[in-house]
């Protein structure tokens, strides 16, 4: 029995991607924020492909420093290392909730990893 290890197509395919040089899917995403509330985080390409992830808690009324929806979208465009980058983000906020960064962070990870499955 001869087992192939070796496969010239998919290591050129891995060397491109770790080059950067592969093509990014554009996609949209909305994200919402309101005190006392889950937030929610969605995304959707051009095929219809549609996920919805929900934080892990409620956010917070903000006491000193609300997050910001510039805060969100920075947060949300670090797709760096996958396959997709957002077109746009719309985020809906009252101006006066809390959410930690790593939360946002989360939400992201596990929506662009449903998206890709």
């Amino acid at each position: 029995m001869v087992y192939k290890t070796y496969d010239k197509a998919l290591m050129g395919l891995l060397a491109e991607k770790a080059k950067g040089n592969f093509q990014r899917v554009p996609v949209k995403g909305t994200f919402s924020l309101y005190p006392e509330e889950y937030s929610s985080f969605e995304i959707y390409d051009s095929n219809g492909n549609r996920v919805r992830v929900l934080s892990r808690h409620k956010a917070e009324k903000a006491k000193d420093k609300p997050v910001t929806a510039e805060r969100i979208r920075e947060q949300l465009n670090k797709t760096r290392d996958t396959p997709y980058f957002f077109e746009s983000v719309l985020v809906n906020t009252s101006n006066n909730a809390f959410i930690p960064v790593s939360e946002i962070n989360s939400m992201r990870r596990a929506a662009l990893d449903e998206l890709n499955v």
